[in-house]
């Protein structure tokens, strides 16, 4: 071989191909280089064997002067591990890992690299009889290096300009999108056009409603030890991870925006491979661009949402504030926070303050769903009441446990009512789903329920003022006036019912013994006994002084005359100090035309024979 010539005519040769780089593949660029380089040579057969560093999904690749080529194909790791070993020119013996030694040929392997770019060896195969010069493999190999560096480089930059295309693409797309999982799936389709032969996870900070991404959940484990996913969403910095026993290698990159990280996506590459700082950097800024862009969309969503959730306060707020009794506004609360957010059950209790330590401390309202009327409902209602108790704080359970509580619901919110500083009651919303409500769900309830609250709580106040105005301030009995206005509702329809009129026997003669205050106690004392004996519908009120009156629908005079006796007898056994009644009872029926008045005058005559004659007796007016 003249090694001047070869060289010279080697170097023309390439001069030329560097010209049309830009024209053809790479593939075709080398096959072209194999052809020259094999006519120059007078070789049987060009072989390149190259690892290109900058391309990650990338295995190692072969071209050659002639196909198919009897190479072996490396791991990049045994392949660099090899690349080492070697001197920049050695003969194949019968031991060469990456192809096998031709019998009557003589096959020559060259080192070629770039530190930057590539790493590979050219294998030139000449027949047994031609005599070679190391001297001119050594210029070729140095020639060949200098091409392939501006091959590599040129196409790398060719590579680099489609690459940031694409983002910038993606990321004018991405100003155009308002919904995050829509991110996702333009960010997923760009990155499988960039590493085409790579999977993917996005490990995101909460579920997102699509089957065709591979979306999963952030694992937060108990343990000492986090996982790279986690440790990347954490510390908001990328992590890699060799397998050695599975051969792969694992990229964790986070989804971060300005004000937070919202997920991290996970590359998985099917072999161990080593990272360079270009492309670190590279997935470091794509990932960011996407976490803004999640940012954005998720600031817009919430924004949107909050828009949404205030105008459903406002129209609650205006259907709370429509002076409705107690059941309406539980209807009116249940309606929006299933239109909100869709439970299976809602609760509204109220806590009993004049019975904080009892059994039976709560009553659940009329209007909630049919769990809480279920005994393991009434249960879990009885954990709440002893919860709040303790610690009266908004919750939200995704997975709801308590020790000896069975219940299906594993999502759970319980948002206290309050008025002013003191809390009288709860709202329960609970679904089977785990983790079925999402954090701004809870606090959209919680901003709804302090609406809520102060319905129910001038409810209460409009009740407590509506008892007021019909009920006597000492006894606690109805008033008159309301028994006069309950008397003659029922006269208007058809029916019977009994009057009863009570008085106590020498009422004057207890408060000037005892005073005034004893005098009181006694007629409460009375007023309980009266009290006691009440049925549902039936009327007892305080008539005046130390006359006490009962009315009762549909009994009739011996009924009436019985229960007035009863009355009368418990009086004496229990008061303390000690009186006796006296008692008139009369009755009416619709058969015959009857007025509330004249029923009155027959029970006060039939009072007034009672006191007459002796006192402490019953007598009827026939």
């Amino acid at each position: 071989m003249n090694t001047n010539r070869i060289s010279e005519n080697l170097k023309a040769n390439l001069f030329e191909l560097t010209y049309t780089i830009d024209e053809y593949t790479r593939k075709d660029m080398m096959n072209m280089l194999c052809e020259r380089l094999k006519k120059i040579l007078d070789a049987s057969n060009i072989v390149f064997y190259m690892y290109n560093k900058k391309q990650l999904n990338e295995q190692i690749t072969y071209f050659s002067s002639q196909y198919p080529v009897s190479v072996k194909t490396l791991s990049p790791s045994r392949f660099i591990a090899y690349f080492k070993e070697k001197t920049n020119i050695t003969v194949v013996n019968e031991e060469n890992p990456i192809t096998q030694k031709s019998l009557d040929q003589m096959t020559f392997l060259l080192k070629v690299y770039c530190k930057e770019n590539f790493s590979g060896f050219m294998f030139i195969t000449f027949s047994e009889d031609q005599i070679v010069s190391l001297t001119t493999l050594e210029k070729v190999r140095i020639i060949i290096e200098q091409f392939l560096s501006i091959l590599y480089h040129k196409r790398h930059q060719m590579f680099l300009r489609e690459r940031n295309q694409l983002l910038f693409q993606l990321s004018t797309k991405l100003h155009s999108v308002h919904q995050t999982i829509e991110v996702l799936e333009r960010f997923y389709e760009t990155i499988q056009l960039i590493y085409p032969t790579f999977r993917y996870y996005l490990l995101m900070s909460q579920e997102y409603e699509n089957e065709t991404l591979p979306i999963k959940m952030i694992e937060y484990t108990g343990g000492a030890t986090l996982s790279p996913g986690t440790l990347a969403f954490i510390n908001n910095e990328l992590q890699i991870e060799y397998n050695e026993v599975k051969k792969e290698t694992n990229i964790y990159s986070p989804l971060s925006g300005k004000q937070g990280v919202y997920g991290v996506l996970q590359i998985n590459i099917q072999q161990i491979v080593t990272m360079i700082d270009e492309e670190v950097n590279f997935i470091t800024q794509f990932t960011n661009m996407v976490g803004r862009a999640i940012e954005r969309t998720t600031l817009y969503q919430s924004s949107t949402q909050l828009v949404s959730d205030l105008q459903i306060i406002n129209v609650a707020s205006h259907d709370l504030n429509l002076n409705l009794d107690q059941n309406e506004i539980t209807d009116t609360v249940k309606k929006h926070i299933f239109e909100s957010c869709h439970p299976e059950q809602v609760g509204v209790i109220f806590f009993s303050q004049e019975r904080e330590e009892s059994l039976e401390s709560f009553d659940i309202l009329d209007g909630s769903t049919e769990y809480f009327t279920t005994q393991n409902g009434i249960h879990f209602v009885c954990h709440v009441y002893e919860k709040m108790k303790q610690d009266p704080k908004p919750i939200l359970s995704g997975n709801f446990q308590a020790e000896g509580i069975d219940t299906l619901y594993n999502s759970i919110m319980i948002i206290p009512m309050w008025s002013s500083e003191s809390i009288f009651g709860v709202i329960i919303v609970a679904h089977h789903i785990p983790y079925y409500f999402s954090f701004d769900k809870f606090k959209f309830i919680q901003s709804f329920v302090q609406h809520a609250s102060l319905a129910f709580h001038n409810s209460v106040l409009k009740e407590q003022l509506k008892q007021t105005a019909i009920t006597d301030y000492l006894t606690k009995l109805y008033s008159r006036n309301h028994l006069d206005k309950k008397i003659g509702e029922q006269m208007s329809r058809s029916g019977k019912g009994a009057f009863i009129l009570f008085d106590v026997d020498d009422f004057k003669l207890v408060n000037d013994t005892f005073g005034h205050y004893i005098g009181d106690k006694v007629l409460i004392q009375v007023a309980e006994i009266i009290k006691l004996e009440m049925k549902q519908g039936e009327i007892a009120a305080r008539w005046g002084g130390e006359e006490f009156a009962v009315y009762l629908p549909h009994c009739s005079l011996a009924e009436a005359t019985e229960r007035a006796n009863r009355i009368r007898e418990k009086v004496i056994k229990t008061t303390q100090p000690q009186v006796t009644l006296s008692s008139g009872v009369s009755t009416w029926t619709s058969a015959k035309k009857d007025t509330v008045e004249q029923l009155f005058i027959r029970t006060d005559e039939a009072l007034y024979e009672a006191k007459t004659s002796g006192k402490n007796k019953v007598v009827q007016h026939k």
